[in-house]
């Protein structure tokens, strides 16, 4: 198990009927944790695509590079990339994602629509929504 992490299985947490807030509150320090990690890889995909770096690698393109060190797929590397260079233009949305305040699904999503001018107002509109409510919006 990882360092911090806490064993669910056989009653393992905490027994009783708030057992649920701890894992609960675990959850949610994961998510923040995984969306500030989110903004920082697509950062580094902006640093990576200005350095060209999978050339220095001898790789063919930064979606290469992506499958092979990330282990993403070409759709999923594509689309980080994509989302990258949207969020370059968008810092509004970009700390929204930081924050926790949006997961990157639904960044990924609004990136499809939103621009410069527009962001600061779909990131308000979306706070709070989950993914299917933000698509529903962005339809």
């Amino acid at each position: 198990m990882f360092e911090g992490s806490m064993q669910v299985e056989a009653g393992e947490v905490g027994g009783g009927r708030t057992a649920w807030r701890e894992v609960d509150r675990k959850l949610r320090g994961v998510a923040k944790r995984r969306a500030a990690m989110d903004q920082e890889e697509l950062r580094l995909i902006r640093a990576a695509i200005r350095l060209a770096l999978w050339r220095e690698l001898g790789m063919v393109s930064m979606r290469e590079y992506l499958e092979e060190v990330m282990g993403y797929g070409p759709n999923v590397a594509s689309e980080r990339i994509r989302v990258a260079e949207a969020l370059d233009a968008m810092p509004v949305l970009e700390q929204a994602l930081e924050s926790g305040q949006l997961p990157y699904s639904a960044v990924r999503a609004i990136t499809r629509i939103a621009t410069r001018k527009t962001e600061r107002a779909w990131v308000a509109a979306c706070r709070g929504k989950n993914l299917r409510q933000i698509e529903e919006l962005l339809a």
